[in-house]
């Protein structure tokens, strides 16, 4: 079962987050996948501004490369959460239509993404430990996080629900394990629902929906696990909705957020909370880092993941291409300052 565990303290707290990342790492080995298939992706460098190549800087991140990824298989595409482990080498995704994938990453002398090999697929499995039907109902997968135990836990939409998965690897070895979601998110919309997932230092879980309100310019988001959960609101504004989350050690939250109109095209914002405002009943604020809108490269975000290096904090953003060929999957780097 998964476990809960409450606040203990910055000791705590390191060994919940060592723990975590060990876990991942062993995850990501991929060692005797079982039931995983090879899968062919090709990439390609692109830059943070095609007008402008020399731009590496945006608002407060400098860019570390970006990939376009394509493949010759139609299952490909659809990637909506994203983790990396802690030394940056192995990725996990996670798709709409309830596939995994794991691949390794590569970075030139500069430590600007470079490329992704070696990668592996296979279907997320249910209950009874079945692969989930393709693109079926109980597949739309949308998030993920790392549980403090180090279970895979993700969340879905459409069936809304959590279900984890052991730690180690193969990654999503089945059976899913239920875990208990907060009771208002069945109500939510087919699309809006928990679109964005982390774990926090102490253990708990930090859930966002990404269109379910019930107050005006807010989603309704929980803090909580199996034990119980708390409700509390992350402020919007400019026709941004949240669409991935990831967390520190420290318990800083990033979120990426997306807007989209027809005239305006795609546009994405990155906002920073500090762990002292991610609390039961609040109202997230935080603090934008940047937008990136066209002629930027920009498409449809839904992943984000986090690790620290050298003083800076990484982050990584993936696209869902809804499977549409006028669409890209992307995965962009960028570095944030201490």
């Amino acid at each position: 079962m998964f476990s809960y565990c409450s606040f203990q303290g910055p000791a705590a707290r390191r060994r919940i987050g060592g723990l975590a990342a060990a876990a991942l790492a062993a995850v990501l080995a991929m060692s005797g996948a079982a039931a995983a298939e090879a899968e062919r992706v090709e990439t390609r460098p692109v830059a943070l501004n095609p007008s402008a190549p020399e731009q590496t800087e945006i608002h407060r991140l400098a860019y570390r490369g970006g990939l376009r990824l394509d493949s010759p298989h139609a299952r490909f595409g659809g990637w909506s959460a994203l983790e990396v482990s802690a030394d940056g080498t192995r990725a996990i995704l996670i798709s709409d239509k309830g596939r995994w994938l794991t691949a390794r990453l590569d970075y030139d002398s500069l430590g600007r993404l470079a490329g992704l090999d070696g990668a592996e697929t296979g279907m997320l499995p249910g209950l009874d430990g079945e692969p989930l039907l393709e693109g079926g109902a109980y597949g739309d997968a949308e998030s993920l996080a790392v549980g403090a135990d180090g279970r895979l836990i993700v969340g879905f939409e459409k069936v809304h629900r959590l279900w984890s998965y052991p730690a180690g690897p193969p990654p999503f070895r089945g059976p899913a394990e239920d875990v208990p979601a907060p009771t208002l998110v069945a109500g939510a919309p087919n699309n809006d629902g928990m679109e964005a997932l982390a774990t926090l230092p102490d253990g708990r879980l930090l859930i966002v929906t990404e269109g379910y309100s019930d107050a005006p310019d807010t989603v309704l988001g929980w803090l909580g696990g199996p034990a119980g959960w708390t409700p509390l609101r992350v402020a919007t504004a400019g026709g941004y909705r949240p669409t991935g989350a990831a967390s520190l050690a420290t318990g800083e939250v990033f979120l990426v957020e997306r807007r989209f109109n027809p005239v305006d095209g795609v546009a994405i914002r990155i906002r920073r909370f500090a762990p002292g405002e991610i609390v039961a009943g609040g109202r997230l604020e935080g603090e934008v880092l940047a937008k990136l809108s066209p002629p930027l490269t920009v498409d449809n975000f839904e992943g984000i993941a986090l690790r620290r290096a050298a003083g800076e904090t990484l982050i990584y953003l993936l696209s869902d291409d809804n499977l549409r060929k006028t669409q890209r999957t992307l995965l962009l780097l960028f570095a944030l300052p201490d």
